[in-house]
């Protein structure tokens, strides 16, 4: 059974930078291509839940590293509650009888 991924939030630093730092955080929509790269790259890591790190640039969306282990700061920033939908897909996929991902987990 394929795995759906999506993206439930996104936002820039004014510099490079974690959430979780003291840089300035702003909420952000991202674009089509933005979306799909972030996709591709959570696909090609085999990662249905992590944080895509990206920077926009003049040839596109560039991924900077892919987190299996996103952070939560996130939240302070978009007003999404990732914790939440985390463990709704983990229920979902639960339900649904899905097999063990890549490594067995």
């Amino acid at each position: 059974m394929p795995v759906s991924f999506s993206i439930l939030s996104a936002c820039v630093c004014s510099r490079t930078c974690s959430v979780s730092s003291s840089s300035v955080v702003t909420s952000i929509k991202l674009t089509d291509e933005e979306r799909r790269t972030a996709q591709k790259a959570a696909k090609a890591m085999g990662l249905p839940v992590c944080g895509v790190d990206m920077m926009r640039s003049a040839r596109g969306p560039l991924v900077l590293e892919v987190n299996s282990s996103p952070g939560f700061g996130i939240e302070t920033v978009t007003g999404h509650n990732v914790g939440e939908k985390i463990i709704e897909y983990i229920e979902q996929t639960a339900k649904a009888g899905r097999r063990k991902d890549k490594i067995g987990a």
